[in-house]
């Protein structure tokens, strides 16, 4: 009788628990079914007043600042590895900062051989850097204290001409792949970091500003002439797939799964669906910016440095009606972020390098009933044990 009682007492506890949880599980999907509910509603009423500002803890979150520093030349390009960012200034190279502690980022290296540079890549023990007139230079940074340049790439032949105006870099595998002002794009062997060779070029007829390399495609931002899509799956011999231009001008792209977000300044940034690369397919916009010059993707969110705007938060969650949900601006002109972690940093011009904290916005903001069934399941084998462990003793 007494091992009985003991028995059905473990049962009743696993059970109340059990269900307990369950409940729990079914509440926060309700509570989430209200808040979605409630976010859209909320978007109705700013696209019929934007004066009205939403009440609902979607919209209490905000973006704060955590520190900052300022950068030589103009902060406008910047590259997040590890507890390292490398920063450019426009007239002034690159900074190496270190971020390990981001409330007071500290100048740890610098590299100012170069008279203007406006895109930054990092891969290994190598920066990438987009020297404008000067093409494509290459820099050591195995020695963050002390980076030093060890390669150049500027096609300019015998006589001076024909040089390139790179923009922007992206480094996949053993290439570079380098944006030309005038020329389109440049795929530059780096297998030997001291001797960059010209591979292959492509001019699609328009200017070259921004770019993404996923998968065997390249992503151009064309300015006038809209986003390129590039095959690149050979290397040697790459070649247009598709373009995308309903006006407007291309400054950069980021590429999220199938989908490419391309800012163009005043017009905000557009969502353009590329699961097919052959037939680029646009699937909603943001036209709320004063000047969309860069963006990067997390989770459900957009984050687009918007020139003196500061910082803008889109909710992307639905594709085809984005809208914003948060922005952060105390002066400078905003031209690229990288995200890592939680936090967002700015390269903000004229305020050097700003480190935001976006916790609020990062990470999957739903709670995970899987989760909850999940405990339940285990609590159950759980209590199936002790019953067991409780049937073959003697009590």
């Amino acid at each position: 009788m007494k091992k009985t009682k003991k028995i059905l007492l473990i049962i009743s506890v696993i059970v109340t628990l059990s269900l307990s949880i369950f409940i729990h599980s079914l509440s926060i999907e309700q509570s989430l079914t209200s808040m979605k509910s409630q976010s859209i509603e909320e978007k109705e009423i700013m696209n019929i007043n934007p004066l009205i500002k939403p009440k609902s803890s979607m919209f209490s979150r905000n973006v704060t600042k955590t520190g900052g520093i300022s950068i030589e030349g103009g902060a406008y390009d910047v590259k997040i590895i590890g507890s390292l960012a490398y920063v450019v200034g426009y007239y002034n190279g690159f900074s190496i900062i270190n971020i390990s502690d981001p409330r007071f980022p500290k100048n740890v290296g610098s590299f100012t051989d170069c008279e203007t540079a406006s895109g930054i890549y990092v891969s290994g023990s190598y920066a990438y850097l987009a020297e404008n007139e000067n093409g494509l230079g290459i820099i050591d940074i195995s020695n963050p204290s002390k980076p030093v340049k060890v390669g150049q790439y500027d096609n300019y032949d015998n006589y001076g001409f024909e040089g390139i105006f790179a923009t922007d870099v992206y480094v996949s595998g053993s290439y570079a792949y380098v944006t030309d002002w005038y020329e389109g794009l440049e795929i530059v062997d780096i297998s030997d970091p001291t001797n960059p060779i010209d591979v292959e070029q492509i001019n699609y007829g328009g200017q070259a500003y921004g770019i993404h390399v996923s998968g065997s495609y390249a992503y151009i931002a064309g300015y006038n002439a809209g986003l390129q899509i590039i095959d690149i799956s050979d290397p040697t011999n790459q070649f247009s797939v598709s373009k995308f231009d309903d006006g407007g001008q291309a400054l950069d792209v980021y590429v999220s799964g199938s989908y490419a977000y391309v800012t163009e300044g005043e017009d905000g940034f557009e969502i353009i669906d590329i699961s097919t690369p052959k037939i680029p397919v646009k699937v909603g916009e943001f036209t709320e910016c004063v000047g969309a010059r860069d963006i990067c993707v997390s989770g459900s969110y957009a984050f687009v440095a918007d020139y003196d705007n500061g910082l803008k938060v889109i909710d992307i969650s639905d594709q085809a009606n984005p809208f914003e949900v948060n922005q952060f601006d105390d002066g400078g002109y905003a031209y690229r972020i990288d995200i890592s972690g939680s936090y967002a940093y700015v390269a903000d011009y004229d305020d050097g390098l700003e480190v935001l904290n976006i916790s609020d916005f990062i990470g999957d903001s739903s709670i995970s009933i899987f989760g909850y069934n999940l405990l339940f399941l285990l609590s159950a084998m759980a209590g199936i044990s002790v019953i067991l462990m409780f049937k073959n003793r003697k009590i």
